[in-house]
């Protein structure tokens, strides 16, 4: 070994040694030996990390230290939870998670005292609109009463920007502050948008004349100043024509499609879009021959009886008002249930463009199964003297009964031990109204129906099955049973509003 590699190592010794005693250990021999073992002859040589490092005194009170800041930091942040406390008011916020610019919204704030399981009273509710970028907008104010209930009637600014807000409710009582309470909603502007053209059919070169209606959801009113797209897409799918209007101050937008002589025949779509909201029209382009003349096809009666005589009187005029003469008429009738044919009718228009048929009804048709009506459809063809051909439907009723009489319980089953509301309605088979005295289960006092032909009844059922006896205006008069359903569960309630329809900001009573 050189002299140089010698006082390397024995710096190395010295300065291990100095380290070792500074710890407090001595610098006995079996420390020198290890470190003696532990350096190469060669002239080159590391001295490698000891693992007694690690069992430093310092190391290990460092260690213990940071230990023991880490579990201070801990219980200090926690100390409530540990100390079983939580926060005695809670505050509950019920709103939409919708609202709409310019509109009028409800909210609802509940505080009540959690420990004591009471209602806090007179607690004062500041209601605020928070974009998720800017300040935040106060809306309303109010104070709890005895249920705990802060009801507040907010205007929603018509100029706010559509997106995400929050909804935060800040309450104080006794001039402190007791709990806040927040909701995320969005704010957006949804509406109605009826689309229409001025025809449901066109020629190759016609021009659709398209118009839009716009009214917001919310107030039903028009829906101004708003972008709308129209498209237009053809037969095959194409899109053959676009473009962005600007609704009016009464919510209308319109726009002209001129068609070209050689198009996609077929059903096209219209489509206008304002916001997320889609309004679609299909019309068919195609070549059509308006008709020459045009047909009424009338009977004696809206209604018959099964075995009555039908009278039918047809008459056919040209657009320009002159009779028919001449023309060829045949009138196929059918049962519409039962699809069986009657003998078919023929028959030549005379000098006025009239023809007039008979034909009687079988004792027996298949009727409805849901108000035992049979129907009976009839089809007439007329045909000029032009070979010129047009066709006219029209459908008769025939019923065994002068009156149809139907009974609704109020909640679509009867409830025991309730008075219950049962809805009669009279019609004539047709579906006319019928006014009708109404005699129900044998009392001697009746109910009269009102020019709609319902009738209220107050029941309190003993069972389901009510008779009821209708005597019309015209002397018409039926008895018939109706077994209505009833609530078997044993405990069942009514809930019955103020009235059927309501408007945006009336208040609802039940």
């Amino acid at each position: 070994m050189s002299e140089d590699n010698h006082t390397i190592e024995e710096r190395a010794i010295d300065g291990m040694l100095q380290e070792y005693a500074r710890a407090g250990e001595g610098s006995d021999e079996s420390f020198i030996t290890s470190v003696m073992d532990g350096i190469e002859t060669e002239s080159e040589f590391e001295i490698e990390p000891k693992l007694n490092f690690f069992f430093n005194r310092k190391v290990l009170f460092s260690a213990a230290a940071l230990f023991l800041f880490s579990a201070l930091v801990i219980f200090t942040d926690n100390r409530s939870l540990l100390n079983g406390h939580a926060a005695t008011t809670q505050a509950v916020l019920y709103c939409n998670n919708e609202l709409a610019p310019g509109t009028t919204a409800a909210f609802r704030v509940s505080i009540r005292n959690a420990q004591k399981k009471e209602a806090i009273n007179n607690a004062a509710v500041s209601l605020y609109l928070k974009p998720e970028k800017g300040k935040r907008i106060l809306i309303g104010k109010d104070k709890t009463g005895s249920s705990g209930f802060a009801v507040i009637s907010a205007n929603i600014p018509a100029d706010l920007d559509e997106g995400k807000y929050t909804v935060v409710a800040e309450t104080t009582y006794d001039k402190k502050a007791v709990v806040n309470v927040s909701k995320t909603i969005h704010v957006k502007r949804s509406y109605k948008c009826m689309l229409s053209s001025d025809k449901p059919m066109y020629k190759p070169g016609q021009t659709i004349h398209i118009r839009t209606l716009t009214l917001a959801m919310a107030d039903l009113k028009p829906a101004q100043q708003r972008k709308v797209t129209i498209d237009v897409f053809d037969a095959k799918g194409n899109k053959v024509f676009t473009k962005l209007l600007i609704s009016s101050d009464y919510g209308i937008a319109s726009a002209d499609f001129v068609l070209a002589d050689q198009v996609n025949r077929g059903r096209y779509k219209i489509s206008a879009k304002i916001n997320d909201t889609v309004s679609e029209k299909n019309i068919d382009v195609k070549t059509y021959v308006l008709p020459k003349f045009k047909i009424s096809l009338d009977t004696d009666r809206t209604y018959y009886t099964p075995g009555d005589t039908v009278v039918i009187d047809l008459n056919a005029r040209y657009t320009f008002g002159k009779p028919v003469i001449g023309a060829k008429v045949t009138i196929r009738a059918k049962e519409y249930f039962a699809k069986n044919s009657i003998p078919q009718l023929f028959g030549t228009t005379d000098e006025e463009g009239n023809c007039k048929f008979e034909f009687k009804l079988e004792h027996k048709l298949t009727t409805n199964s849901v108000n035992g009506n049979a129907v009976i459809s009839l089809d007439a063809t007329v045909i000029d003297k032009a070979d010129n051909q047009l066709m006219k439907a029209k459908k008769i009723t025939v019923s065994s009964s002068s009156l149809i009489i139907n009974a609704v319980a109020e909640s679509g089953k009867l409830v025991k031990g309730v008075e219950n509301k049962i809805y009669i309605v009279t019609s004539t088979p047709d579906g006319r109204p019928a006014v009708c005295q109404l005699l129900i289960n044998g009392s001697d006092t009746a109910i009269k129906t009102s020019k709609s032909g319902v009738a209220v009844y107050n029941y309190t059922p003993g069972n389901n099955s009510i008779k009821i006896r209708a005597i019309s205006e015209n002397g018409d008069m039926e008895t018939v049973s109706r077994q209505l359903s009833l609530d078997i569960r044993a405990n069942t309630l009514l809930l019955r509003p103020d009235k059927a329809i309501y408007t945006t900001g009336e208040s609802l009573k039940l």
